[in-house]
């Protein structure tokens, strides 16, 4: 049997590779993916186990080197991995036109205590625009906008529980500056009067035409603070919509597009 080895060339620990399959046959090739955090090289090299039982009774682990052409030192470079899934959408400019908006999921977050996490976004960052339904580091969910000058939070003030399904929410009216943030658990083991809403009065300017819509991360030049958990049926509205109104759409009766 072959094995590929990852090892430091100077005593150091390079993080596990995998291969890209499990298995090949003679004259197939086989892929191995490397991120390594040294600030040595590593060196790879190809091994044949003979016997891998380590039973001192037996005739023990048994290895011969082979010479593959690649059998060298290589630059180490960290190469992020984000587990899960995401959505982007590029250039989303009808949604980047509105002033006016609600948008809303639902969510089953399975750690929202770890690290701010987006549900959906469309938000600038530098440019301190657009606006963002998320959860922050404790575990809040937490409605975003930025007026071109700050990005303002309102957050509700209990932490999310994990494991439960909820359905979530924001909207703004630009009309009267309103900005509303909700959330209610549909988990049928918890006991009713769980809806939780805050709302409170800010200015706002919609990202640039060409700033990308985020469902589960945060867009940008690499996608950031992914949701961990399950995200269902996300939607936008082109206005704000009330809260019965918005009830009515999570049981799949909007009352406009």
């Amino acid at each position: 049997m072959l094995s590929s080895w990852i090892n430091s060339a100077r005593g150091g620990e390079a993080n596990e590779p995998y291969p890209d399959q499990l298995s090949v046959r003679p004259g197939e090739s086989l892929e191995f993916k490397i991120s390594c955090s040294l600030d040595q090289p590593y060196c790879a090299s190809l091994i044949r186990i003979i016997c891998a039982d380590p039973n001192s009774k037996g005739p023990g682990t048994i290895e011969q080197d082979i010479n593959g052409n690649f059998a060298e030192e290589y630059p180490s470079r960290k190469q992020e991995f984000f587990p899960g899934s995401y959505g982007l959408v590029s250039n989303p400019t009808p949604l980047n036109q509105l002033v006016s908006f609600t948008v809303y999921a639902k969510i089953w977050p399975t750690t929202p205590l770890k690290g701010q996490q987006v549900i959906i976004s469309s938000l600038n960052e530098d440019e301190k625009c657009g606006f963002a339904l998320k959860i922050n580091q404790e575990g809040q969910l937490t409605a975003m906008v930025g007026d071109g000058q700050r990005l303002n939070q309102l957050c509700l003030n209990t932490s999310l529980k994990e494991r439960n399904w909820y359905q979530v929410w924001m909207s703004f009216d630009s009309s009267s500056g309103m900005l509303q943030a909700g959330q209610s658990i549909i988990t049928t083991s918890q006991k009713g009067g769980n809806t939780v809403a805050r709302r409170d009065n800010y200015s706002f300017q919609p990202a640039s035409a060409d700033c990308c819509l985020g469902i589960a991360a945060q867009a940008g030049n690499k996608a950031k603070e992914h949701f961990n958990g399950k995200l269902e049926a996300p939607g936008v509205f082109n206005h704000a919509l009330s809260e019965d109104e918005i009830k009515q759409s999570f049981d799949g009766n909007p009352s406009a597009p």
